[in-house]
């Protein structure tokens, strides 16, 4: 088991490839839930779905987690660079886009998502 990050109040650890978050002493590993409906698999909030553990390892992502009101909040912080053909786009100092989950503070079931892209417009 390895820290991935320690700051505020809650801590994400990898176990055996899957994130952990440590909230109030508690370990909630971090897992989404799916039904397969005619061969395509929808997110589903039930947690007694069909459950996969969340990863904890992605290239050029990194990981932060937070509980806040009572909200566990995980973002995946996507820090590649743009391509080159594409590098007006890039935020200066920001990622180019990131990902929000809800998780429960209870199970660690993650059962909500935001997505948010950034483009800047081109200086012609």
């Amino acid at each position: 088991m390895s820290t991935i990050e320690s700051k505020g109040n809650t801590n994400l650890l990898n176990k055996n490839g899957n994130l952990v978050a440590v909230y109030s002493g508690k370990e909630l590993p971090l897992f989404q839930t799916w039904i397969e409906f005619e061969g395509v698999r929808y997110a589903s909030s039930n947690i007694s779905d069909s459950r996969a553990d969340f990863p904890s390892s992605y290239q050029g992502i990194t990981f932060y987690a937070e509980v806040l009101n009572g909200l566990g909040i995980l973002l995946q912080v996507v820090d590649d660079q743009y391509p080159e053909q594409y590098s007006y786009q890039q935020p200066e100092g920001e990622p180019g886009y990131y990902l929000a989950y809800l998780f429960s503070i209870e199970t660690g079931h993650i059962n909500g998502l935001f997505f948010e892209y950034k483009i800047m417009k081109r200086k012609d």
